[in-house]
């Protein structure tokens, strides 16, 4: 008869299973690994907004009710005249994007979110000639789309285009 016995490499084997184990029961424990901030923001996302402003006369300002812009950001929130501005914010759900204070996009509105907003979403947010603000849907027609980032118009084509 053979004594069972284990070889080192085996021990080995098992001692990283246990540890690993070990590991993501106390990760899991403590509430860790979600992504979230425990406030409904989910630090792995985000949301970029691309504001294009018509207004020849005035600049507007964007909010979003998650919070502010992140440091990372391509421009900040407020959006110069016959120009476009990409910002990007901390995802949080649900939010609201604002033109002014005015709210042009609620996510509740929107019958469903892309990857039910566990992943980057894009919007797109127009600023009339006369002021006026509105989402602008994308081609599939919706106004939130899962995206990393969206491209500036070139800004020659702002005030001087349709």
């Amino acid at each position: 008869m053979v004594p069972l016995t284990r070889s080192p490499r085996r021990r080995a084997s098992l001692g990283a299973v246990t540890l690993i184990l070990g590991l993501s029961l106390v990760l899991a424990a403590c509430g860790g690994g979600d992504g979230g901030d425990g406030n409904g923001a989910n630090t792995d996302f985000h949301l970029t907004v691309l504001v294009v402003n018509k207004d020849q006369t005035a600049s507007h300002a964007l909010s979003y009710s998650g919070g502010a812009a992140l440091s990372t950001s391509e421009d900040d929130e407020d959006v110069e005249s016959c120009t476009a501005a990409v910002v990007q914010y901390p995802l949080t759900l649900p939010f609201e994007v604002s033109i002014d204070g005015v709210v042009i996009l609620n996510s509740d509105d929107q019958a469903q979110l892309p990857h039910d907003g566990e992943s980057n979403l894009i919007t797109n947010i127009t600023v009339a000639a006369d002021g006026t603000a509105s989402a602008v849907p994308a081609e599939a027609g919706d106004l939130i789309e899962a995206g990393n980032s969206i491209s500036r118009p070139a800004a020659l084509g702002i005030c001087n285009g349709a």
